[in-house]
């Protein structure tokens, strides 16, 4: 006997207001082998079909196959109708204790236009050639000038965030302003201009968790609401001190 349940898949909405779009995920089933003991173990993939659901109905459709099989990838949509998903994971070896030792990263931008998947002809540059990859990555779409993507990396200690021009598919690094907490999150303005982080850890040296809020502009990230973390009193600030009087290695 066997039941499936799909974890880590992408969501975005489009630009419609109207359509969310599921896209690939980690395909777990359970298969039973004795309905006595209910002694089960697992098994996992790794998809790449994407699911629309449109309409006030909530009716699923077919969409389009992702490129390649993903999860825990980022998925944003553009406000003319474009999709650019990154990054997650495209294969994985896991059995029983759901050990997440082996697997495949993705190191590639993809763009649905025109009912086709183009790709980034680079890799990002915070990917130190694709050895500091993450799986759950943020990202979000900016829209002032021109329609950037803007995608956060995290290795052990350190976040890197990285800008995507979706007109010419050229990379840059965000540079200047100050570090951010690996683990955060992005999130887009209303109006697609503006583009904030939020959440994530620090190491000072020990574990914390961040409640500063950052906005990104030409300058790199900057600090624009300090709060201290739970549990965290006013007295103890100089132990638990927050971004802005705190240099971080």
């Amino acid at each position: 006997m066997e039941s499936h349940e799909l974890i880590s898949y992408a969501v975005s909405m489009s630009p419609n207001g109207n359509d969310i779009w599921l896209s690939g995920g980690i395909s777990a089933t359970k298969v039973m082998t004795s309905l006595t003991t209910f002694n089960h173990y697992f098994t996992f993939s790794v998809e790449r079909a994407i699911n629309v659901i449109r309409g006030a109905s909530y009716t699923f459709h077919d969409g389009p196959d992702l490129p390649i099989p993903l999860a825990g990838h980022c998925q944003i949509h553009t406000s003319d109708g474009h999709m650019l998903i990154y990054g997650g994971i495209t294969a994985i070896n896991m059995s029983f204790n759901a050990n997440f030792e082996r697997y495949q990263f993705s190191n590639v931008a993809y763009l649905w236009s025109n009912k086709s998947w183009s790709e980034a002809p680079n890799e990002n540059p915070c990917s130190n050639n694709g050895q500091d990859l993450a799986f759950q990555q943020p990202c979000a779409v900016r829209d002032s000038n021109v329609t950037e993507a803007i995608i956060v990396t995290f290795t052990e200690r350190k976040a890197c965030s990285s800008i995507l021009n979706l007109d010419t598919l050229n990379w840059s690094i965000v540079e200047g302003g100050v570090k951010i907490p690996i683990g955060g999150h992005l999130v887009t303005s209303l109006d697609k201009q503006r583009v904030f982080y939020l959440g994530g850890i620090y190491y000072v040296p020990q574990e914390i968790q961040s409640m500063d809020v950052f906005e990104l502009d030409f300058n790199g990230w900057h600090l624009i609401k300090a709060k201290l973390p739970i549990g965290i009193s006013s007295n103890e600030t100089k132990s638990y001190p927050s971004l802005h009087n705190v240099t971080l290695t």
